[in-house]
């Protein structure tokens, strides 16, 4: 009994060696996780940062111009990443299409459209690659704007792009915007709330494009896994493109209420009142 029960004892020794190395491991990666999340830096801290770089704790004014600057360089970068992603697969999607195309047998009489296609496919994928190279850049140069106005070495590698509330966004009036910021800046308020409008209607849309978008690529994923012919390649870079749409017209929201609180017509933090709440808050 003592053999056996040590042999039975030494073949599962093996599986509870392996699920406790599979647990070490799936708690390493959660820590990792953690650890990654806690180093991604917010929009928030971002401009708090920025400003206490500049030395204008005590200066409202000043502190409001500093916070939107850091904001256009934060969701700057942000979008630009974005960019990168949008290009980068409809680049894939039309080199794809371009080799489809260039393996495609037609008769003598259609060769001429078939080199056509083929033409515009090859020119797409160039606008493509341009834009993912465009995009490259202005990662760059906005994360280097950023380090300098967060008065640090090395620009950040992990940015926590904000959220915004699903619906119920607020809109101010005009005329008390008008009232609340004095004297001399009425055309810069009306400018910053129609940019503020603009970008509310131009979000609706987004969102709509994007549940389309979205929509779409599923079905196209179901005819692609039933062998059927479907350019998944594309409706992934579609959905791309949206949700890039989505959060230019989303960052044109948040970057209008804090011009309109560098203008005096808002308090400072009133940007927060369009960002949704974290997870497990109200």
């Amino acid at each position: 009994m003592t053999a056996q029960r040590n042999g039975a004892a030494g073949r599962r020794a093996p599986r509870g060696v392996l699920g406790w190395c599979a647990a070490w491991l799936g708690a390493l990666a959660l820590w990792a996780s953690s650890e990654a999340a806690a180093q991604e830096l917010t929009l928030e801290a971002a401009m708090a940062r920025a400003v206490a770089a500049a030395g204008l704790a005590a200066d409202a004014a000043g502190a409001a111009r500093v916070r939107l600057e850091a904001a256009r360089a934060f969701l700057g970068a942000v979008a630009a990443d974005l960019a990168h992603a949008r290009h980068e697969e409809m680049s894939a999607a039309e080199f794809l299409r371009a080799r489809r195309l260039a393996r495609r047998t037609v008769q003598a009489s259609d060769q001429a459209s078939l080199e056509v296609e083929i033409a515009q496919a090859q020119a797409a994928y160039r606008r493509a690659v341009a834009g993912r190279v465009r995009a490259e850049t202005e990662q760059r140069l906005q994360r280097m704007r950023l380090a300098e106005l967060l008065g640090a070495a090395e620009p950040p590698a992990e940015l926590a792009a904000p959220a915004l509330r699903a619906k119920g966004l607020p809109r101010p009036e005009l005329d008390a915007l008008l009232a609340a910021g004095g004297a001399g800046r009425g055309t810069a308020i009306a400018q910053a709330w129609q940019r503020l409008v603009v970008a509310m209607a131009e979000r609706e849309a987004a969102v709509a494009e994007f549940a389309y978008r979205d929509l779409a690529l599923d079905q196209v994923r179901i005819r692609y896994e039933r062998g059927e012919a479907a350019d998944l390649a594309r409706a992934e870079a579609e959905v791309s493109a949206a949700l890039h749409g989505k959060a230019l017209a989303e960052h044109g929201i948040i970057l209008a209420w804090l011009e309109l609180a560098a203008l005096g017509a808002v308090p400072a933090d009133a940007w927060k009142a369009v960002v949704a709440p974290p997870a497990g808050g109200p």
